[in-house]
C-alpha cells in the first residue's frame, strides 16, 4: 500500500509560517488534522529551522563559569589527610571469590596479593618468573605449606587441562578440516 502525504495548500503553508515556532509540534499537527513528521517534514521543506528553547544562547556566560569543580560544596569535600574508614591496614586477611572458588587475600605494603603466593615468600623467598603457587588438594582456602606446591605455568596449564573437552575441540577442528579438504575453501 502505498504512503499518502499531506498536501499542504497556500493557506496551510503561511499558517506553518506565522506558528512554526511558537507553537509546538504536537499543536501544529492538530491544527492540520495530520502527524507532527510530516509537519515537521514540511517545515524542513520551506528550508525554516524551529527555535530549540533549550539551547544555550551565543554570549551569554554559563553561571558557573570561573568556579573550580562542579560544585560549591566545600564542607563536604575530603580533606587534606583524610583516611577512609572503609581503608584495611597492613596484614589485613579477607577472602574474595574469583570465578565459583574463594580464596584469601592479604594486603601487604598498600597491596593485595594472594594469601599462599606471600606464605611460599615467607618460607622459601621470591617466585621466579613463569612459576606459580598451586594448591595440592585444590582447597583454595586450606593456605598451609604444606598444602602448598610451586610448578611453572606449562605444568600448571597441563594439570588444569580437561582431558575429555580437549578431545572433544580436537573431534571438531579435525571435522572442520574434513569439510574444508571436502568444499576446498
Amino acid at each position: 500500500m502505498p504512503r499518502k502525504f499531506k498536501i499542504y495548500t497556500k493557506e496551510e503553508e503561511e499558517e506553518i509560517l506565522r506558528w512554526y515556532n511558537k507553537i509546538p509540534l504536537k499543536g501544529l499537527a492538530r491544527r492540520f488534522n495530520t502527524s507532527e513528521q510530516s509537519v515537521a517534514r514540511k517545515i524542513r521543506k520551506m528550508g525554516l529551522r524551529r527555535e530549540n528553547k533549550t539551547r544555550f544562547k551565543k554570549g551569554r556566560t554559563p553561571w558557573n563559569k570561573g568556579l573550580k569543580g562542579l560544585t560549591n560544596t566545600s564542607e563536604t569535600k575530603f580533606k587534606k589527610g583524610y583516611k577512609s574508614p572503609n581503608k584495611k591496614p597492613d596484614g589485613y586477611i579477607t577472602i574474595r571469590k574469583e570465578k565459583d572458588k574463594k580464596v584469601r587475600y592479604i594486603k601487604v605494603d598498600g597491596v593485595w596479593t594472594r594469601y599462599s603466593r606471600y606464605i611460599w615468600q615467607q618460607n622459601y623467598g621470591n617466585i621466579p618468573d613463569n612459576y606459580v603457587v598451586r594448591y595440592k588438594d585444590d582447597d583454595y582456602l586450606n593456605d598451609d605449606i604444606e598444602n602448598l606446591e610451586l610448578i611453572s605455568t606449562s605444568d600448571n596449564l597441563n594439570k588444569n587441562r580437561n582431558i575429555e573437552k580437549s578431545i572433544e575441540t580436537l573431534k571438531k577442528t579435525l571435522r572442520l578440516k574434513r569439510l574444508k579438504q571436502i568444499y576446498k575453501y
